[in-house]
């Protein structure tokens, strides 16, 4: 699984550094160590803590799908132990937090609670977690920002990216339709859906006759397309039901779909122009091709600065669960 980690093991910081919630537990016999890190330890409850954000941040129902819990478990453990491999190494490179960036928020945090009574009373307690959390993400922020800056590549470089990579600048066909479109209501009966049918085909059968389509769509269509005569525009896969796509695949300018079946109704389609994918110039994707690459080979930095860290680290794994009797989802 290849993890996007800045913005996960970030935002779970960001996330417990709300008001009333801490990232570090005291450790007890109560709260049973799952991991330790260079012999600082993670704690059962502390990942019951990060997994529940990672819920909230990753599924909109808050509950891991089934088959993806083992996973979702790997991932939150691994994204703690970078954490706090990240935070030792700004440490060590004496790194300083963004006083003036933090102060920002916590002024944020006054605004957004000022209604709270709650808040009120607790402020200064409350903010001892909060600040430590804000410096924690800043630091965590600075150290990412090192950890991906690669140099430029050359145009060298370049050219053999976009050659190895010639499907990501290909400009995929494009197809200009017209349509006639008779809506129907997904709930509607047997017999409209039929009505809407016959009458699609009357239409077709006047077209096929010599009816100017234009006409027909401007009086019978109900897409937004009738008042231009049922011009879509040009549409490129992806943009066009699988169904109507399969149908047009082979068809030449001029010709017309049978009546369709989708998903708002009944739909005839005519075939007006076909422009063939083609592969943009090198010369004509210079930046996009620069984008993607640096894109890539800060990933790869990113992943290769985590393992580096990881090397040089005493990592130790209990037998515990690290939910305890926590059941995901629930």
């Amino acid at each position: 699984m290849r993890l996007r980690q800045m913005g996960l093991i970030a935002g779970l910081s960001g996330l417990l550094a709300l008001p009333g919630v801490t990232w570090a537990q005291d450790v007890s016999a109560a709260d049973p160590v799952i991991a330790t890190v260079n012999a600082q330890p993670i704690t059962q409850k502390e990942f019951q803590q990060a997994f529940a954000v990672y819920m909230r941040k990753t599924y909109f129902h808050r509950k891991v799908p089934e088959g993806e819990v083992a996973g979702s478990l790997e991932l939150v453990k691994n994204l703690m132990i970078d954490r706090i491999l990240l935070l030792s190494e700004a440490k060590r490179r004496s790194l300083q937090a963004d006083e003036q960036a933090i102060a920002g928020m916590i002024a944020q945090y006054d605004a957004r609670y000022a209604g709270s009574e709650r808040w009120k009373e607790n402020r200064e307690t409350m903010l001892v977690g909060v600040t430590k959390q804000l410096r924690e993400q800043s630091l965590l922020e600075q150290m990412e920002k090192i950890a991906r800056l690669v140099p430029d590549p050359t145009e060298k470089q370049l050219r053999e990216y976009y050659l190895t990579h010639a499907n990501l600048f290909i400009e995929p066909e494009k197809l200009k339709m017209r349509t006639i479109l008779l809506k129907v209501d997904p709930a509607a009966s047997k017999e409209v859906w039929q009505a809407a049918r016959d009458e699609a085909q009357r239409i077709l059968n006047n077209i096929r006759a010599g009816a100017n389509f234009d006409e027909m769509a401007r009086l019978h269509s109900n897409d937004a397309s009738a008042e231009k005569g049922g011009d879509m525009g040009y549409l490129h896969k992806g943009m066009i039901p699988e169904s109507v796509q399969a149908k047009i695949e082979e068809f030449k300018l001029g010709e017309l779909t049978p009546p369709i079946t989708l998903l708002e109704g009944i739909a005839i389609f005519r075939l007006d122009d076909r422009i063939e994918s083609k592969l943009h110039a090198f010369e004509d994707v210079v930046a996009r091709t620069k984008d993607l690459m640096r894109r890539e080979l800060s990933d790869l930095a990113w992943e290769s600065f985590l393992k580096d860290l990881r090397k040089g680290a005493e990592i130790k794994l209990t037998q515990t669960s690290p939910l305890g009797n926590l059941v995901p989802g629930r």
